[in-house]
């Protein structure tokens, strides 16, 4: 499954709502966040969102503001088999 939803500027109560009904789907394989003025403040819930994400393989959150949490992201992806490649800056 793939989800797109790049420059739709959610924010981070978007990727929170997002991160809340995404929480138990386990067929996500490629994740596109970017340009959504999400920021560090949102990353906890996110990161959670991702514990169950086995098939992901990409996961695409350029051009947004993630500063001091972007290692809670890498870690969260960095222990699944399957995955291949982060966008982040």
């Amino acid at each position: 499954m793939r989800l797109s939803l790049e420059s739709n500027l959610i924010g981070n109560l978007g990727l929170i709502g997002l991160s809340k009904a995404m929480i138990d789907n386990e067929s996500l394989e490629e994740l596109y966040l970017y340009n959504n003025e999400i920021d560090d403040d949102a990353i906890d819930a996110f990161c959670e969102m991702l514990d169950n994400k086995r098939r992901l393989r990409i996961l695409g959150l350029e051009y947004n503001k993630i500063r001091f949490k972007a290692e809670h992201i890498m870690r969260s992806v960095q222990s699944k088999m399957n995955f291949e490649r982060l966008y982040l800056t």
